[in-house]
C-alpha cells in the first residue's frame, strides 16, 4: 500500500501521478512549458494540506 503524503502522493504509480511527474521532470529539463499546469497543481495541494 502507498503511504498517502497528499492528494497527490508520487510514491504511487498511477496513470495521474505520473501525468504530472511527466510534466514536472520535463519542466524542469526545460523540454516543455507546464508552468500553468504544474501552478494548478502546486495551488491545490497547498489549499489541501491547509484544509
Amino acid at each position: 500500500m502507498c503511504g498517502i503524503t497528499g492528494f497527490i502522493d508520487f510514491s504511487c504509480k498511477s496513470d495521474n501521478n505520473l501525468d504530472v511527474k511527466e510534466k514536472l521532470d520535463e519542466h524542469l529539463a526545460g523540454k516543455n512549458d507546464w508552468h500553468a499546469h504544474l501552478w494548478q497543481v502546486i495551488v491545490f495541494q497547498q489549499w489541501l494540506e491547509n484544509e
